[in-house]
């Protein structure tokens, strides 16, 4: 495939129909591009030509994880637990350690480009958002030539604690489909659910303070640290009370 991309001299795209993820990192080096379309069905062939020839943009997201081989070598196909041990890696985007994915959940690309940036909170907003106890996070999304996409806001919980005693990693606490537009802003508004969570074999939730990172997509293309305590969170350079 190397040999033929190199003497055609054109960008090689691979086509992937399949049920389920595959582990492509020995050839993904040697392609220009990876469409997965699962099981496209009956307009299948018809959305791949639009796709290929730049009539239409791709602006999909993988809705599962692309494990490398290795990982499978070390789940037992016995065990449907979730959270990772330290002979386990676990199952699922909230508990596998990055260095086993191939391409994460919510991955994706497009022929457009896109930039991300924060939104700053006015003063009446962030004292709306006290009263009601909760925080928002707004972020500016513009587009080179107004592609649709998708939008997805992930948590990721202090690094000391993330994956220990079968803690998750993160988590996706907002998902949005945006439509053809240059700019245009999408909110997310967290509340003290957002962070707490399960720790070990505890039967409640519990607050988890420290430094959580909120972050746009994966892999990031736009990330924020939240200072959580027992009495609220701080976000940039204010603090916003929950």
């Amino acid at each position: 495939m190397a040999g033929n991309t190199a003497s055609w001299g054109l960008p090689v795209v691979l086509v992937l129909v399949s049920g389920g993820a595959l582990d492509i990192s020995s050839i993904q080096d040697l392609v220009s591009g990876v469409l997965w379309m699962g099981y496209p069905g009956q307009m299948g062939g018809k959305a791949l030509a639009q796709l290929l020839v730049g009539e239409v943009s791709p602006s999909g997201r993988l809705s599962q994880t692309f494990y490398r081989e290795e990982y499978f070598q070390h789940v037992p196909m016995q065990d449907y637990s979730f959270p990772a041990r330290a002979d386990y890696p676990g199952r699922g985007y909230r508990f596998v350690e990055d260095k086993w994915v191939l391409y994460p959940f919510g991955f994706g690309l497009s022929y457009d480009t896109f930039s991300y940036t924060w939104v700053e909170q006015k003063e009446k907003a962030l004292e709306e958002d006290r009263r009601s106890r909760s925080c928002r996070f707004q972020v500016q999304v513009s587009s080179r030539e107004g592609t649709g996409s998708s939008l997805l806001f992930f948590l990721r919980p202090p690094a000391e604690v993330a994956g220990v005693d079968g803690m998750l990693r993160k988590k996706l606490v907002h998902f949005e489909r945006l439509p053809p537009a240059r700019s245009q802003v999408v909110s997310v508004r967290l509340t003290p659910k957002d962070f707490r969570l399960f720790a070990g074999t505890e039967a409640e939730k519990r607050l988890i303070t420290g430094r959580w990172t909120l972050e746009v997509n994966q892999p990031t293309d736009l990330s924020q640290v939240i200072h959580v305590t027992n009495h609220g969170c701080m976000a940039g350079e204010g603090p916003i009370l929950l």
